[in-house]
């Protein structure tokens, strides 16, 4: 797919491949080496998971855009990959010239979404609503670890929906408890049925 993708760029006149990586730990290298404009991400890498080293990337390189594609249609997936900085999220199956738009749109400043995960952007989109309106202290990832544990779901699960460590799904519930100035974490479940989240 890396293979195909990169002859498929070296047909454009306007997009120049840098450089290609097959694991997070050479992607993370080379994208810190020559500072590219686009990375196109995949989440599942041999080694760590596309999240991870899209936030480890971004953190270094802010000035630069990720662009997921993926196999995976999952909303959960897709709201890990737009927690970790993603700005666009493309399916593998897209043909080549969407998947050239989508880098182009991401390269222009636009938030890019396959049209066959739309449903669960807009399912996000409502998510984000609902956050603002009921639990406006708290960040999107906050609400969505919130919404998981009213459904009791443990944190070593969460962390796996999300693609995100347990430790950070540790130190977030213990930021939704100071900023919800809650006690335990049953005390967070309980205020999330209250507001009626599932």
């Amino acid at each position: 797919m890396r293979d195909g993708l990169a002859m498929l760029i070296a047909t454009t006149v306007d997009l120049e491949i840098v450089g290609t990586a097959g694991t997070a730990a050479e992607g993370i290298r080379v994208a810190l080496a020559l500072r590219p404009d686009v990375i196109v991400m995949d989440l599942a890498l041999p080694d760590r998971t596309g999240y991870e080293a899209t936030r480890e990337i971004l953190l270094d390189l802010p000035q630069s855009r990720v662009l997921v594609l993926t196999m995976d249609r999952g909303r959960g997936t897709l709201s890990a990959a737009l927690d970790a900085g993603a700005r666009g999220y493309v399916l593998k199956e897209s043909g080549g010239r969407d998947i050239l738009t989508a880098i182009r749109a991401v390269a222009a400043g636009q938030l890019v979404f396959d049209s066959g995960i739309a449903s669960a952007a807009t399912a996000l989109a409502y998510a984000d609503e609902e956050r603002a309106r009921l639990f406006p202290e708290l960040s999107q990832r906050e609400f969505r670890i919130l919404q998981h544990l009213a459904s009791g779901t443990d944190n070593d699960e969460i962390a796996r929906r999300l693609g995100i460590a347990t430790k950070t799904v540790q130190n977030t519930i213990s930021r939704i408890l100071a900023k919800l100035r809650l006690q335990t974490r049953e005390d967070v479940e309980r205020r999330a049925r209250e507001a009626g989240i599932v």
